[in-house]
């Protein structure tokens, strides 16, 4: 029997049902679903200009705070732990401390409000990231301190520990991991790194901005980074090591290389071409750790751009060309290299003075030595790729050499 006015309660209820089953199909298209979840890309987005907005104040984006936010409230004093991070042979207890609430994560994760409260000391059993905060009402939230515990690692060499959010690297839409093909500064993430020494040396820690780095390497399941940061939040300043930068030094940018099968080629390859004066980046092995978790080993390269060669041919300005011109500048501009490149396609190099006139443009003993090395190491992914050419657009000196990388 119908109610007067409409459909009786049970059908209602049904109608209801039929209607939660139509929207959940139409959210599990594949395109619905892809564009709605997409937006996760554009929050992360807002998170990470937070992060790059705040980085004076050395914090990270907070998951439960507004990115407009009233920049005159001050933030929460920053708590400690009683042990900085550090490599230890048997596993340790740390406290923290602060006169306001503490939250903390274990993951890499961002603490948020949400997040575990602190009540007693942690017990740090195995190899582990802490990350921790201060909270007080009607201020935000204190920068987030993070520490890498590393316990019974029995290894001689040094460790460097990377420490992002897990949506950072794992998210469907917006983890740069998950999305190993994806490039350019739209896919860089906030990261922690800290620089654990070999016994008795001093840890480096500091933010960077990271990415996903190389072509082949993308597809493999061990991975290459690149990440740059600022000399002025490396802590402690003054050490000796790759890590710091030098004086005058605004950033650095310095590449983790996975290097796979062809590691001690490359760098039995690069240790010679350097004995006779070529130019290249050495490595320095490491043991990786990402969010706690032990990744392999690594070598740690200088990235090769024009704060590399500032730093090991000349101060100035340079032209830096990648793949024969093919791809974007590293530095400078193109006008030159067209230029000679014309020049090179134009000119026969058998006539004396067309060579004198190649020696004025190429400095020639580089040229020779960086041929002969690749052509005799059969450099299989070379000279289409993996080429770059430099010069100093404002030293007496202009002539173009080129410098190894990934042999």
């Amino acid at each position: 029997m119908r109610h007067q006015g409409g459909m009786t309660p049970s059908a209602k209820l049904m109608a209801a049902a039929s209607l939660l089953v139509l929207l959940v199909g139409v959210f599990a298209i594949v395109p619905t679903r892809a564009a709605i979840l997409s937006q996760l890309w554009g929050l992360n987005q807002v998170y990470f200009a937070e992060f790059r907005r705040k980085l004076d104040a050395r914090t990270a984006p907070a998951l439960d705070e507004p990115f407009f936010r009233a920049a005159s409230v001050a933030e929460t004093p920053v708590p400690s732990a009683s042990a900085s991070g550090g490599r230890f042979d048997s596993p340790i207890s740390v406290s923290l401390d602060s006169k306001d609430a503490i939250t903390y994560t274990l993951d890499g994760s961002i603490p948020t409000r949400q997040s575990a409260a602190y009540r007693e000391p942690l017990p740090i059993n195995k190899t582990t990231v802490v990350r921790f905060r201060a909270f007080r009402d009607d201020l935000h939230p204190s920068p987030v301190v993070t520490h890498t515990y590393v316990i019974g690692v029995d290894t001689k060499l040094p460790v460097v520990s990377v420490v992002m959010d897990p949506v950072d690297l794992w998210n469907r839409y917006t983890g740069i991991y998950d999305n190993p093909e994806e490039k350019g500064s739209e896919w860089q993430r906030a990261a922690h790194i800290e620089h654990l020494p070999t016994r008795g040396g001093q840890v480096i820690r500091f933010p960077a901005e990271i990415r996903i780095h190389g072509q082949t390497s993308r597809s493999r399941p061990k991975k290459s980074f690149r990440f740059t940061y600022e000399s002025k939040f490396v802590e402690p300043h003054g050490t000796d090591s790759i890590w710091q930068p030098r004086p005058g030094e605004a950033t650095r940018t310095m590449v983790l290389r996975t290097g796979g099968m062809y590691r001690l080629r490359n760098e039995l390859f690069q240790t010679l071409f350097d004995e006779v004066g070529g130019i290249g980046s050495p490595a320095t092995l490491y043991v990786m750790l990402l969010n706690g978790e032990v990744w392999g080993l690594y070598n740690v390269h200088e990235y090769i751009d024009e704060s590399f060669l500032n730093r090991h041919i000349a101060p100035g300005k340079y032209d830096l060309i990648p793949d024969g011109g093919d791809g974007s500048v590293v530095a400078g501009d193109k006008k030159a290299w067209k230029e000679f490149e014309t020049f090179f396609k134009t000119h026969d190099a058998s006539s004396d003075a067309v060579f004198r006139t190649f020696g004025d443009l190429i400095d020639l003993d580089n040229f020779t030595d960086y041929w002969l090395f690749n052509v005799y190491a059969a450099n299989f992914d070379w000279p289409h790729h993996n080429t770059l050419a430099f010069r100093h657009r404002n030293g007496t000196d202009r002539r173009w050499r080129w410098i190894s990388w990934d042999v």
